[in-house]
């Protein structure tokens, strides 16, 4: 027989409401639950996390093929986005069907309205065992980069991007392609693991430049690195809001960037150009 119960909880920065379905001597107790948390801050609730306004609602239920599994919709509003470099979310709003069970989580359907404009859709989702037990498949659809962060140029960003995660571990891959007026293409495949980014391959091209690019950074105070590459006719002002340049070279560098800077460099200079100045030769 099912037992109703309606909660109303406060307390450790959040607050909202909950009715749920119990079937006490079912294989799942919890035939159905409903959710609606109050506007709350993540900050509130570590002090590392972006802050935001987030308000969350979840409506669920067993699902006709698997009674141990629930299943329904998940909707996720933010009434304060802001960018990554001020320590905020570029989200506005997130929908998707969730289906859990104690050996996996999934997202189905993902639907991401970033700040900015634009579209992300895909699936996201978690298992109990497995190297890499976190998953997500997400495409872009019209992502503006200066809403994300304040060094990001205006795009209308569109692609894919690939991650595979645990605790430790993080792969990705993404290719990604601008159809504003940058016309940015980014390919790049890598992984972080042990405080490590190791960058495999990285192509960016935009207004007829290129970079590639492989290398490593670790990420700790002394942000040690090491990276090899080359660059044909780059401007990098079609990245970020820094000065334009046109340059053609070979690259090699390694060092450190803090506490104390201690970089070794060797630059192979084609037929470039750094703020009107002409650049040749090689610099070590």
């Amino acid at each position: 027989e099912a037992v109703d119960a309606d909660v109303r909880a406060r307390g450790f920065g959040l607050s909202g409401d909950a009715h749920a379905r119990l079937r006490p001597f079912a294989v799942q107790p919890l035939s159905a639950l409903r959710l609606a948390l109050d506007e709350f801050d993540p900050r509130r609730l570590h002090a590392a996390a972006p802050s935001g306004r987030w308000r969350i609602e979840a409506d669920l239920h067993v699902s006709d093929a698997d009674a141990l599994t629930l299943v329904g919709p998940v909707h996720a509003e933010n009434g304060a986005p802001g960018r990554i470099d001020q320590d905020r979310v570029p989200v506005l709003v997130l929908t998707a069907q969730l289906e859990a069970s104690l050996g996996q989580v999934d997202l189905r359907d993902l639907r991401v309205r970033p700040a900015g404009g634009g579209e992300v859709r895909g699936e996201a989702g978690w298992r109990a065992s497995g190297d890499l037990p976190v998953r997500a498949a997400l495409q872009l659809r019209d992502v503006d980069a200066a809403a994300l962060h304040g060094r990001g140029v205006p795009t209308k960003l569109g692609g894919r991007i690939d991650i595979r995660a645990s605790g430790e571990r993080q792969q990705f891959e993404l290719a990604l392609n601008d159809s504003g007026p940058s016309h940015i293409a980014l390919d790049a495949r890598g992984a972080v693991a042990q405080r490590l980014l190791t960058l495999e391959r990285a192509r960016i091209a935009a207004r007829g430049a290129e970079a590639t690019l492989a290398g490593s950074l670790k990420l700790d105070d002394t942000l040690e690195f090491k990276t090899d590459g080359a660059l044909q006719k780059f401007d990098p002002s079609a990245f970020a809001r820094v000065p334009a340049a046109s340059l053609s070279a070979t690259f090699a560098a390694s060092g450190r960037i803090g506490p104390q800077p201690d970089v070794r460099a060797a630059v192979d200079f084609g037929p470039s150009t750094l703020m009107g100045e002409r650049l040749s030769g090689v610099l070590k």
